[in-house]
């Protein structure tokens, strides 16, 4: 139990690295967008409510670069909560437009952007004068980017680390085999339709036998809605 209860900080001393939670909203059948797009709002604002009561407790807040486009997230904690957040943008062949909230608010609240080797220098100098920290990966193999990202964060003393999405980092952290924990948020609705996309993206895998397997913490109500909180098994 005391294990249970320590796992973040433990992961922290024996690793260097934080905590990594994969947090994703989708309908009972298993869809975060309709075949357009549309994806607000999945759950209620209960369940939305208590999202924000988790942001409010994480050193960092990760998304990817299409959930940026797609969304223009501000990704703080609304009410504040005893922490602030770094939002962190993984950017591996783009950057956030100037014109975003990210960037727009960099200087009230920390932005961190995890670069790859073909970001452009001259965009990159424009939005660090707007206040965005950028951390060179030096590399455009997502793995390799996680891996350096984590080190870098854990070596900041960030102890946990919330990911956003979208599909294609979840894909990414999954395949480099670095969640430890999923915040699955079940709406009381269904999507249909074999091109709305699932939590994660990537290739997939072929076998069951290769699933990651995981087990049960909590399962909670949230009017309409569930949420259920998983922990990855040990290899």
């Amino acid at each position: 139990e005391a294990e249970c209860l320590n796992a973040p900080y433990l992961k922290k001393v024996r690793t260097g690295k934080p905590w990594v939670i994969a947090k994703w909203a989708m309908t009972i059948d298993g869809r975060i967008a309709t075949v357009g797009g549309e994806s607000q709002w999945i759950t209620g604002q209960t369940a939305r409510a208590d999202v924000h009561r988790l942001r409010g407790r994480m050193d960092a807040i990760a998304v990817g670069m299409g959930t940026v486009e797609a969304d223009d997230p501000m990704l703080t904690a609304r009410p504040p909560g005893p922490r602030i957040a770094t939002r962190v943008v993984f950017c591996r062949h783009r950057l956030p437009s100037i014109d975003s909230r990210l960037i727009q608010t960099a200087n009230e609240f920390p932005l961190l952007l995890i670069v790859g080797q073909q970001i452009n220098a001259t965009d990159l100098r424009l939005l660090e004068s707007h206040g965005a920290v950028t951390l060179h990966a030096h590399t455009d193999d997502a793995t390799e980017m996680i891996e350096t990202a984590l080190d870098a964060m854990g070596g900041q003393g960030m102890t946990n680390l919330m990911l956003e999405g979208g599909g294609e980092l979840l894909a990414s952290f999954f395949a480099a085999n670095q969640i430890d924990e999923c915040h699955v948020h079940i709406g009381a609705k269904a999507f249909g339709g074999v091109q709305a996309p699932g939590p994660i993206g990537g290739p997939g895998l072929e076998k069951v036998n290769d699933a990651w397997s995981f087990s049960l913490v909590s399962l909670n109500q949230f009017d309409d809605d569930l949420k259920a909180v998983y922990r990855k098994i040990s290899d």
